[in-house]
């Protein structure tokens, strides 16, 4: 935990060198079994932050897939942590795993913060991908109407998700 907010504590003050060699001394404790990591969703994102921090996506994708599934069992999970939980399992996805839990973590992801960069595009792409044409092509359509670079991209991607469809 102290690890966790020392390298945070950085960030906060731009020091991204710091933070990162702060992560680094947390995951080596981690990894050589210094420090013991709990089940439980807080202590499992935490981990799974500071392997972010310390530039380690592959083991930051593994904690903070097990901190999502213990706040899915939670009846108050912290709202902050989960939504940045959901964020980094989501963004790794992109096709690797199984598409109807891609698209359901984006749904979730999307529906606790609408402002995450190119939501709609990336939740259309995952709902296309599990075979959920219609809400795939209304994201892809919000996504067009924001304009921005995937405007065209998400036009052309709707008429997919409409031929999908029929």
């Amino acid at each position: 935990e102290s690890v966790f907010y020392l390298s945070n504590m950085y960030l906060n003050r731009h020091d991204p060198e710091g933070s990162k060699k702060a992560a680094a001394a947390g995951t080596a404790a981690i990894e050589s079994k210094t420090i013991k990591v709990a089940k439980d969703g807080v202590s499992q994102f935490r981990a799974g932050k500071l392997y972010l921090d310390a530039g380690q996506r592959d083991k930051a994708v593994d904690y903070h897939g097990r901190a999502v599934a213990a706040f899915q069992k939670s009846d108050s999970p912290p709202p902050e942590y989960y939504r940045r939980a959901l964020e980094t399992v989501a963004l790794e996805d992109r096709g690797k795993g199984d598409a109807e839990d891609a698209a359901d973590t984006w749904e979730k992801l999307v529906a606790m913060n609408p402002a995450t960069p190119d939501a709609d595009w990336n939740l259309g792409l995952a709902q296309l991908r599990a075979g959920r044409y219609e809400k795939a092509k209304a994201s892809f359509e919000r996504a067009r109407k924001a304009g921005g670079d995937r405007g065209q991209d998400a036009y052309y991607a709707s008429g997919l998700a409409a031929g999908g469809q029929e």
